[in-house]
C-alpha cells in the first residue's frame, strides 16, 4: 500500500511517548547504565568471583535480575 505525499506520518517518536520508554537501569555492581551482564568488571572476574557477586548483590543464578530466585526465574 502506497501513501500520498500529502498524508501526514503517524509515526510515533518513541523517546517522548510514556508508554514506550524503556527505563535505564543502573548495574548493580557499578553503577552505571548497563546490565550486569555486559559489565565489564563482572565480565573480567573468574567464575567464582561472578557468583560471590551475584550470591552478594541477591542476583537470580540465571537470569542475574534481583526479585526472584533460579527455581522461580521465567
Amino acid at each position: 500500500m502506497w501513501r500520498s505525499a500529502q498524508q501526514p506520518s503517524t509515526k510515533i517518536d518513541l523517546k517522548e511517548d510514556p508508554i514506550h520508554t524503556q527505563e535505564r537501569t543502573r548495574c548493580p555492581l557499578c553503577q552505571k547504565f548497563h546490565d550486569i551482564s555486559a559489565c565489564t568488571q563482572f565480565l573480567t572476574s573468574d567464575v567464582d568471583e561472578r557468583w560471590r557477586i551475584a550470591k552478594r548483590l541477591g542476583l537470580c543464578h540465571s537470569c542475574l535480575k534481583k526479585g526472584h530466585r533460579k527455581i522461580e526465574c521465567r
